[in-house]
């Protein structure tokens, strides 16, 4: 019994068969994300070995009892003087000669002291390994995801009340994370990025002390991490009243981004996906003003595979969960953004998110 539900046995024998393991052959993680997701493990320092049959958890003695407690998935092997010269004792004395890293998240320290101890195993390293198995949601994970977007999408009906003329940036993202915190997130995702007027016209601005204006655009984007796995969320709406051609745009690029969700299927490229949009905003001569990625898969990570942009060619498949977030900016002037999250589902997408998309106009006290 494991403390989410989740079967991390399964997940390692997937792992396995991708790797086609045998028994002189491991997989190794360093990075937290993974070790949690082949293991469960929740602490802060751990690394994680997967052999042909078995899993060795290796941390030190702060763990220890929680890792009994817990059951975590895999033998706990216990770091007793440092985690490099006993992970390398336990490498050596299994015989592996090839181990599996992860190019992306193993660090040059790691490699150094692993390379330097262990001359005659060879490192071999994968792009984004352990995302190749978590890009494909389980069911217990879309469920979270769906919770988490729904709530993300009351933490912003709840935020807009507080959207009064001279509020600043910097206190209504403070007011983001305490809402988050308060449905239940363990943090924001990422900061919250709120921009106000011709500052949305940086796609991802820091808030500031710029303080709201009547007939400012208000863009809204943050996300929380609810039972380990994050949210993403934007939204554009508007302080006053906008002029026609504001409302003009907003509506190209919401039409624009119901197209893709319409229009995209299992079995297609990511960058397929990702033309879908530039043809919409081109035909509205608006793709120059398009230049970002139109989404990326959520998970463990907030930003992770499959990546939907021009220079990705992911297969795009059931199970998996990204954001489709379509944005034009004019520089100076205002920016807009709608983002969803969607999972991959009978093989369409379906929205996660709940919450209008309509443009909203904040009425002025």
């Amino acid at each position: 019994m494991n403390l989410y539900g989740f079967s991390f046995k399964r997940r390692c024998e997937k792992l396995r068969d991708f790797l086609s393991l045998d028994e002189k052959s491991a997989v190794f993680f360093s990075h937290s994300k993974d070790v949690f997701y082949f293991s469960g493990f929740t602490g802060s320092k751990a690394f994680l070995l997967i052999t042909s049959d078995k899993a060795y958890l290796i941390t030190d003695f702060r763990y220890f009892e929680q890792v009994t407690q817990n059951n975590f998935f895999g033998e706990l092997f216990k770091v007793k003087t440092s985690y490099f010269d006993d992970t390398a004792g336990l490498i050596y004395s299994l015989g592996l000669k090839i181990v599996f890293v992860d190019e992306v998240k193993t660090t040059c320290e790691v490699f150094n002291e692993f390379s330097s101890r262990l001359p005659q195993v060879e490192f071999n390293f994968k792009k984004n390994l352990g995302l190749e198995i978590r890009c494909i949601k389980e069911e217990e994970e879309i469920t979270i995801l769906s919770e988490g977007a729904i709530k993300t999408s009351m933490v912003f009906e709840k935020s807009l009340k507080f959207l009064k003329k001279g509020i600043t940036e910097l206190d209504f993202a403070l007011i983001i994370e305490d809402l988050l915190k308060k449905a239940g997130f363990k943090t924001p995702s990422f900061p919250p990025i709120v921009l106000f007027g011709k500052r949305a016209s940086m796609p991802h601005g820091e808030p500031s002390n710029a303080t709201l204006n009547e007939d400012q655009c208000v863009l809204v984007d943050f996300g929380g991490i609810y039972q380990g796995y994050c949210t993403d969320f934007t939204r554009t709406v508007f302080f006053g009243k906008p002029d026609s051609s504001f409302e003009n745009i907003y509506n190209k690029l919401l039409k624009c981004q119901q197209t893709v969700i319409n229009k995209a299927r299992k079995g297609m490229r990511s960058l397929q996906i990702d033309a879908i949009a530039r043809e919409c905003l081109d035909r509205e001569s608006l793709g120059e003003f398009f230049r970002h990625g139109l989404g990326h898969g959520v998970g463990l990570d907030i930003h992770e595979s499959p990546f939907i942009s021009p220079f990705e060619d992911t297969l795009i498949e059931n199970g998996m969960v990204f954001t489709i977030e379509p944005g034009i900016y004019f520089e100076g002037k205002f920016g807009i953004r709608i983002e969803d999250m969607v999972v991959v589902k009978n093989d369409v997408l379906n929205v996660l998110t709940d919450f209008p998309k309509e443009l909203i106009l904040i009425k002025q006290e």
